[in-house]
């Protein structure tokens, strides 16, 4: 939790709950990759963290949690690996609010039509990125989903190359 304190601006005298940025987090997908299926909405296991103000991220539920009431700037990047021969066709990442999953209110960043070489495995991230104003229990997750025509039922995201991270900009 943000400490109290006051400060001076000019002849006014301000109460806060916390320096704006003092709430936040960085954490990462592990050196593992995570399996997704074709067409489904999977919440990404972001297990590692790198940074981290005051447990705000749960690395057992992979869920952001801030404790205080704010406006925060919440970021995802997802890397997809797609394998030999499949050609990758669209993706989205989620900033999913209060496990809501896929809504039409949803935070959305996505990147589609890609088609990737026909022999060789392929890599491409995805990012999503939204000022969320949220409620000290609130709590924000990755989902990515992908689709694909090529022969495997499922694919694999991570490999360290994937982030969920972010800190409050006001309250």
């Amino acid at each position: 939790t943000a400490s109290s304190s006051t400060f001076l601006r000019g002849d006014q005298t301000y109460a806060t709950a916390g320096v704006a940025g003092s709430i936040y987090f960085l954490a990462r997908r592990g050196n593992s990759g995570q399996t997704v299926a074709n067409d489904t909405y999977t919440a990404i296991q972001m297990d590692t963290e790198m940074e981290d103000s005051g447990s705000v991220f749960n690395p057992a539920t992979y869920k952001f949690t801030p404790g205080v009431v704010g406006k925060y700037l919440v970021f995802a990047q997802v890397a997809f690996s797609v394998a030999n021969g499949d050609d990758f066709d669209s993706g989205t990442v989620i900033l999913d609010k209060n496990d809501a999953g896929y809504v039409d209110t949803s935070f959305k960043g996505a990147e589609a039509f890609i088609l990737r070489r026909s022999s060789g495995s392929s890599t491409s991230s995805f990012y999503a990125q939204q000022i969320i104003d949220m409620d000290a229990d609130d709590t924000v997750r990755v989902l990515f989903q992908g689709t694909w025509s090529g022969a495997s039922s499922s694919e694999t995201v991570g490999y360290g190359k994937s982030y969920f991270g972010g800190f409050r900009i006001a309250w």
